[in-house]
């Protein structure tokens, strides 16, 4: 995977998105479905036990008790008609459940059957991507720690010296770079079109870090452009 180009490993990550699309079940369904299992097995082991206790009680009562202790014996009789009857119930539910589980399974392992091979090839084209693009992203943002550009200072000022400055420096000016790779511009102080939700947090994530960098810089009066005060002059367009 080192040597493929990336547009060749972007483009079996989207294969692998695609091939998860035919996957059987959903993995949440699943762990749901096998999960409430669980639960009716310990149920019905219960709704047993009390069964077999409450017709245990009734042997020992033995049949003079319908004279010298009607009442208790009805008590007990009742209580093992409806301990038994939830008993027979969870026994249904059990095994109904129990078959459509083992459908499942066996439809997942025809599945890996057939695209595993094809799985684990383009979950490590898209790990390799991931990695490309972690590696590329530290290198971007050591730059810019280093030689910081135009478009990072005339926001956030020259990196300070101070520890606790210089981190938030740090932070908002990754966001700034991630927001300027992913969109291809800096974020202005408009807010981003209602129509990419991805565009207007990323706006959001830049604005807020840099609020908060600043706030703590020894230099703000060097800075250009300060941020907009999001709660004061846009708050009232974030739809809260």
């Amino acid at each position: 995977m080192s040597d493929l180009p990336r547009a060749e490993l972007a483009a079996r990550a989207a294969s692998l998105d695609a091939l998860l699309t035919t996957f059987p079940h959903q993995r949440v369904d699943a762990a749901r479905r096998s999960d409430e299992l669980t639960r009716l097995r310990e149920d019905r082991g219960h709704a047993h036990a009390r069964t077999g206790e409450h017709r245990a009680r009734l042997d020992h009562l033995g049949p003079l008790s319908r004279m010298t202790a009607r009442r208790e014996r009805e008590l007990v009789e009742r209580a093992l008609t409806d301990w038994a009857d939830r008993a027979a119930s969870l026994d249904e539910q059990v095994q109904r459940l129990e078959r459509e589980v083992d459908v499942e399974r066996h439809q997942r392992a025809a599945w890996f059957d057939e695209h595993g091979d094809e799985l684990v090839e383009l979950a490590a084209a898209k790990l390799e991507l991931h990695q490309r693009e972690t590696t590329a992203r530290a290198r971007r943002v050591d730059g810019i720690r280093h030689d910081p550009p135009t478009w990072v200072t005339d926001r956030l000022g020259p990196r300070p010296d101070e520890p606790i400055a210089r981190a938030g420096w740090d932070r908002a000016a990754a966001h700034l770079d991630d927001y300027r790779h992913t969109f291809g511009h800096v974020p202005t102080d408009q807010r981003p079109d209602r129509g990419d939700y991805r565009e207007r947090d990323a706006w959001k994530q830049v604005h807020e870090a840099t609020t908060k960098a600043l706030e703590v810089h020894s230099e703000r009066p060097l800075v250009q452009h300060p941020p907009p005060q999001i709660q004061r002059d846009i708050g009232l367009g974030l739809d809260l």
